[in-house]
């Protein structure tokens, strides 16, 4: 029988950049800032902040720096959760696809 793995790294981010998760089983903590977390099969999101921990699943995680943020995954090598981070995958690059035009900031109403 195989031991899994541990690594522990430590990830800083910038406001509002995007972090993918795609294939960690493990736990995660914000150490310092917020973070917007989406996960697929979720029907919520949640806004975790600095002091809050959350149990990795292999599901292809996306988080969202919601200012200058420092996280800390403690992660199991492993491909169980694979099939996840791969239809994950798909359904953002088909809808990346689908985006013609993408706007940031306030939309103006056309006069």
């Amino acid at each position: 029988m195989r031991t899994p793995t541990t690594t522990v790294r430590t990830i800083d981010l910038d406001h509002d950049q995007l972090l993918i998760l795609e294939d960690e089983r493990g736990r995660m903590q914000v150490l310092h800032g917020a973070v917007w977390l989406t996960e697929p099969g979720r029907w919520a999101d949640h806004r975790l902040a600095t002091g809050a921990q959350w149990p990795l699943r292999g599901r292809g995680a996306v988080l969202t720096a919601r200012g200058a943020v420092r996280l800390q995954i403690v992660a199991e090598a492993g491909r169980q959760g694979a099939r996840w981070a791969s239809a994950w995958r798909r359904i953002v690059r088909a809808a990346a696809r689908q985006v013609t035009r993408l706007q940031l900031g306030p939309v103006g109403c056309p006069p």
